[in-house]
């Protein structure tokens, strides 16, 4: 066996999908916990409905600068670990918050 969640399978090194999947719920509620635990604007604490969000827009350039692919909130959430959970330009919003600020709030004032 190959470190404590990999191992050689016809000589492929493959890995526990379930392991990665708790290794990515961990580094999301890691990060969920640093930015408050709670969506900003509504208060939901449910940790499948939160998300980061660039206050001043621009996250998808943003992610492209990063070269993280887009969508891939796992990638984007180790950034955020490693650069010591950053706090100028993120807060924690639920989805429907999110949408209701990009939708209703940007697009209006353009």
């Amino acid at each position: 066996m190959i470190g404590l969640r990999s191992f050689i399978h016809n000589g492929y090194k493959m890995y526990d999908k379930n392991a990665e999947r708790q290794r990515r719920l961990n580094r999301k509620k890691k990060v969920i916990d640093h930015y408050g635990g709670e969506c900003e604007c509504c208060g939901i604490d449910k940790i499948e409905l939160l998300s980061i969000d660039h206050i001043s827009g621009g996250g998808t350039k943003h992610r492209k600068d990063l070269k993280i692919v887009v969508g891939c909130g796992a990638a984007f959430y180790r950034h955020l670990i490693r650069n010591n959970f950053p706090k100028d330009n993120y807060q924690l919003l639920c989805h429907n918050c999110n949408s209701y600020k990009e939708y209703y709030i940007r697009r209006a004032a353009s």
